[in-house]
């Protein structure tokens, strides 16, 4: 099939079936994130900026039903979760506080028994 000319009349390469077949399974099967020069995909693609062309890679994909790369295997997130470590500190620290309330809960607790009982044996003391 012959090269196109696009809108500024510089020569298209189009791609058969089966070339359009083997770019998508490798991108379904890469297993890392490719490299890109965003700027130049920018460019040569007439986005308005490199976060449009990014965000027009992921609606592609999306639509093609392509995921990001797979966990590695033996991964403990399941699928579909992402790794958030700010979220991740936060529970942590949340998690902490709620600790350190219930130990100190605990504690008062623990000193009425006691202040309780003393009490209790002044007053048997007093009694004899």
């Amino acid at each position: 099939m012959p090269p196109k000319q696009n809108d500024q009349g510089a020569t298209k390469a189009v791609l058969t079936d089966k070339e359009q077949e083997l770019f998508l399974s490798l991108f379904k099967h890469m297993k890392s994130t490719p490299d890109f020069d965003w700027e130049a995909v920018r460019e040569e693609n007439g986005f308005k900026t490199v976060e449009v062309a990014k965000k027009r890679l992921y609606q592609v994909k999306k639509h093609l039903g392509i995921t990001d790369a797979p966990a590695a295997e033996g991964s403990a997130s399941p699928k579909g979760v992402k790794k958030n470590p700010a979220a991740a500190k936060k529970r942590a620290a949340t998690k902490a506080k709620k600790h350190a309330k219930e130990t100190l809960e605990e504690d008062a607790e623990d000193e009425a028994v006691v202040k309780d009982e003393a009490i209790r044996g002044d007053e048997a003391d007093e009694g004899v």
